[in-house]
């Protein structure tokens, strides 16, 4: 019963439909040799499938000529699209060998130490920039990266263990000397207070490495009870 009113209602929506399609065809036939970066041409691209999908009717065959139009636009101002994705997936699978290859390095170095007599300054320079070079390792596709990512993370917060734990150790040193040099300000024995402090003062110089913002704060207490 419904059936004339369905095709009145298709007719309605060619007629409106057509001229908004032939005007996609020109945009899409536009961008073909254009001066768009790879990355807006895709998204140009992408807007004008999206819009051409808004107006596609249930009659495939009505829209077939016009379709094959706008596809064959759309392979053509593609082409210079497909070649750059290709080089960026190229360079993602570099980066994130080069990624594995910096895991293995740091995974070696952290097997290698012994933490009892270790270079804490070189350890904490390593800490610090391993993190920057794996910054600089994009980009990378996310879901092919998590893993290492996830591998990368769990050996930094090894190294962090162990620098907290020669920090925290190395502070306690420079406590208990400050103690020690503020009980030389109430002896009244000055020339024995001098080479008593003297001494302390190369104690201090052979304490444990901690990095300068962790270092900074003892040293300034200390330099001020020594000159007073």
């Amino acid at each position: 019963r419904l059936e004339g009113r369905r095709n009145e209602l298709r007719d309605w929506h060619a007629f409106a439909a057509q001229p908004k399609k032939d005007h996609l065809c020109e945009q899409m036939e536009a961008l073909i040799g254009g001066n768009l970066d790879a990355e807006e041409q895709a998204s140009a691209i992408q807007a004008l499938h999206d819009e051409w999908r808004e107006l596609m009717s249930s009659d495939q065959d009505q829209d077939q000529a016009q379709w094959d139009r706008f596809k064959a636009a759309s392979d053509q101002a593609y082409e210079p699209c497909r070649a750059h994705f290709r080089e960026l997936d190229e360079q993602r699978a570099d980066n994130l060998r080069r990624r594995e290859q910096l895991c293995r390095q740091l995974a070696d170095f952290v097997a290698a130490q012994d933490w009892q007599r270790a270079n804490w300054q070189a350890v904490w320079e390593i800490r610090r920039q391993a993190p920057q070079e794996w910054k600089s390792l994009q980009p990378v596709r996310f879901t092919d990266a998590r893993d290492i990512q996830k591998r990368f993370s769990a050996l930094l917060s090894d190294i962090d263990q162990q620098l907290e734990g020669a920090w925290r150790e190395a502070e306690q040193q420079r406590q208990t000397m400050i103690a020690e040099a503020e009980a030389l300000l109430a002896q009244e024995d000055l020339d024995s207070a001098t080479r008593e402090a003297q001494q302390l003062q190369k104690r201090w110089r052979q304490a444990g490495w901690l990095p300068p913002g962790r270092h900074r704060p003892h040293q300034k207490r200390f330099r001020r009870i020594m000159d007073d």
